[in-house]
């Protein structure tokens, strides 16, 4: 299973696997940045920012990436 797979909103099916492995990138590059100063709760919020971009159209992954720091820089 890909990282964000757990988080993505399935019953939907919104996204494609390209899509999905584009997220994962980010997700997975955001906790890396991240590394141990994020709690499980939090994972979840950024997961679901980088959600929601992709699904207003981001695909940029670096831009994804980022849009989930954010969400933890509160």
């Amino acid at each position: 299973m890909r990282s964000i797979e757990r988080y993505v909103r399935t019953q939907d099916g919104a996204f494609d696997d390209a899509a999905i492995r584009l997220m994962s990138e980010a997700f997975d590059a955001a906790c890396t940045v991240l590394d141990g100063r994020i709690k499980y709760s939090d994972r979840e919020i950024m997961a679901n920012r980088i959600i929601d971009e992709t699904r207003l159209g981001e695909r940029d992954p670096i831009r994804l990436r980022d849009a989930g720091i954010a969400t933890w820089r509160r």
